[in-house]
């Protein structure tokens, strides 16, 4: 194997390596922010029993917060409140988290309403606990993304533009111009595809 070759196959299990070590940053950072809404969940509702007792947010022996956080969570993984899209977008993230939780805490308040047990709930309470679950909910997703989502180096993907002769989009992070490198796409020329696989790899890697 000559020298070229080889560096040529280095390049390529960078960039490969690159990309794997992208997708389980994103697999973490998607386990944090689940972590964030369930932090804010108990702490939402270790506030609300603070006013009236623990007994007023558990009519069965359950406390509401406990039924709340499952349906939450199945919501959040079905709404995307656990995505690209959350990380990538703060305003986006706020959105979809609180909307999971009101659904969620909607279906809990149904079921009590049908199990006839209002008078077993503190609404005050239960008032306390969603409002201080939403502000923890934000402040901890917020927090989240300053800290952990931002200082992420090159994007938490490995996307490539490329162009020919034309500007690229300014959310680019990796733009490979064919033009500037002349580069031609030639599918029967073999040196043109191998230029382009090096100036390529040599981007995702970065």
């Amino acid at each position: 194997m000559t020298d070229a070759a080889r560096e040529e196959t280095l390049e390529v299990r960078e960039g490969r390596r690159a990309s794997v070590d992208k997708q389980r940053i994103r697999l973490l950072l998607y386990f944090g922010l689940m972590l964030c809404d369930i932090a804010a969940i108990r702490g939402g509702f270790a506030i609300g029993r603070s006013s009236r007792g623990w007994e007023w947010l558990a009519p069965n022996g359950v406390e509401l917060g406990w039924l709340i956080l499952p349906i939450h969570i199945l919501v959040g993984l079905r709404n995307g409140s656990f995505s690209h899209e959350a990380l990538d977008h703060r305003s986006e993230s706020l959105r979809r988290s609180t909307s999971a939780f009101m659904i969620a805490t909607s279906a809990i308040a149904l079921l009590i309403f049908f199990q006839d047990a209002r008078p077993l709930v503190s609404r005050i309470a239960f008032g306390i606990a969603i409002v201080s679950t939403l502000f923890l909910m934000m402040v901890l997703r917020i927090v989240f993304s300053v800290l952990f989502v931002q200082p992420v180096k090159g994007g938490l993907r490995g996307e490539l533009q490329i162009v020919d002769g034309v500007p690229p989009l300014p959310v680019a992070r990796h733009v490979f111009d064919a033009a500037a490198a002349g580069v031609r796409p030639d599918i029967s020329d073999p040196d043109m595809l191998s230029r382009s696989e090096e100036h390529t790899s040599e981007l995702q890697s970065r």
